[in-house]
């Protein structure tokens, strides 16, 4: 970021565009930092070299199947009415009438995969915990600092 004592300062400099820092969403975000007065002046630091107190952006960027790899399958949870199993077995469906009034080509190829992936739900009764045990393997899709942030023992 560049202070108005040196140089012209650009509101882009406060966005953090979080999928450049490892998070695997393509969100924008604004967060505003301050430190007191005494606290900068007692840190030579922040005078001497402000550029090492920059975000670094990572040099690639990490994709939700490299986030999610290793992660147990879970179920979504119903919002609108009461949950269970069954009841949502019956959502999933349920789900492929919602595309009745598509003329597009695509749409059986929609309804096969809703479907299939239905066929597949059905075997995740789950849908989390407070914790949920996983076992990552060494070397797999997901990056060792996001394993090391997501899955805490």
């Amino acid at each position: 970021m560049v202070h108005k004592e040196h140089g012209e300062l650009d509101p882009i400099h406060y966005v953090i565009e979080a999928d450049d820092h490892g998070v695997p969403q393509s969100r924008h975000r604004v967060i505003l930092f301050g430190i007191r007065s005494e606290l900068a002046a007692a840190t030579p630091a922040l005078a001497e070299s402000p550029n090492s107190f920059l975000l670094r952006k990572l040099t690639k960027k990490v994709g939700l199947s490299a986030a999610l790899a290793g992660l147990p399958p879970l179920r979504s949870r119903l919002s609108k009415e009461p949950d269970s199993q069954e009841a949502w077995i019956a959502a999933l469906r349920k789900a492929p009438l919602s595309l009745k009034g598509w003329r597009l080509p695509v749409r059986s190829t929609i309804e096969v995969t809703m479907e299939k992936l239905t066929r597949r739900a059905e075997k995740h009764a789950t849908f989390g915990g407070p914790f949920v045990p996983v076992e990552v393997v060494p070397g797999g899709a997901m990056p060792k600092n996001l394993q090391d942030w997501y899955l805490d023992s």
